[in-house]
């Protein structure tokens, strides 16, 4: 009979395969054409000098200065799409959405908690799994793991970059308010939804903390150059906040 430690790396492996499913099952044209926009999107927000209204291209040049180390650690690092229909049971009961920061194995990555408490698993083929919260859970503590987690070094770029002898806390769970950011829509939602990870510019108490760009796109046959104006970023953070 296998011992514990064989079991439990058994399950580990299992629960990787699941998780990433995505690059065996998802390689068609939507895919492609998915990975073109992001790129273009990413492109934009680093081709603009300046923007008014969010600050996007300074918040995304912040991030990869800051964790241009952590480059190996995952997708999500350079920006990923989600259809929105992954959050209809927030979008469709007028409910805000609430991300949590995870990690699997050494990849850093991101659990949709929908308003029933349920967990799903945002997977970069634009979809997500759901999962137990056992999973989810064993995800999150991995991420706050001391010694293999990649919350220390959030962590350690907050704190150096306030540098004022204390140490801080960074973001872990990522809260977009439906009435600032969906409500406009009119129940109409679009297609996709993009996420670009970044550093906030903020005053006060948000300043150097881990946020994320989103921008919309309806039409998967354009590549799309939303003006600066489309990406947003007022979320809210917790910590500090308690949302």
């Amino acid at each position: 009979m296998a011992d514990n430690e064989t079991l439990e790396k058994f399950e580990d492996i299992k629960t990787k395969i699941k998780f990433r499913i995505d690059e065996i099952n998802y390689q068609g044209f939507e895919r492609y054409l998915l990975n073109e926009r992001s790129k273009m999107l990413l492109y934009d927000v680093e081709r603009t000098v300046q923007n008014p209204i969010t600050d996007a291209p300074n918040m995304r040049r912040k991030y990869k200065d800051n964790f241009k180390y952590l480059k190996d650690y995952g997708s999500l690092l350079e920006g990923f799409t989600i259809k929105s229909a992954v959050f209809n049971n927030s979008l469709l009961n007028k409910k805000d959405i609430k991300l949590s920061l995870v990690q699997l194995g050494d990849n850093f990555n991101i659990v949709y908690i929908d308003p029933d408490n349920k967990y799903y698993f945002l997977l970069d083929d634009f979809d997500a799994v759901e999962i137990t919260q056992d999973q989810y859970y064993k995800t999150f503590n991995l991420f706050r793991d001391p010694q293999n987690g990649l919350k220390k070094y959030f962590d350690k770029s907050l704190t150096d970059l306030i540098n004022d002898g204390n140490s801080y806390e960074n973001t872990q769970y990522i809260t977009i308010k439906f009435k600032d950011h969906f409500e406009h829509f009119g129940g109409l939602y679009p297609d996709y939804i993009m996420f670009l990870p970044a550093l906030s510019t903020t005053t006060g108490a948000y300043l150097h903390r881990m946020t994320l760009l989103m921008a919309f796109s309806d039409d998967l046959l354009e590549i799309l150059y939303p003006s600066i104006s489309d990406y947003y970023d007022t979320f809210c953070l917790n910590p500090p906040s308690t949302c």
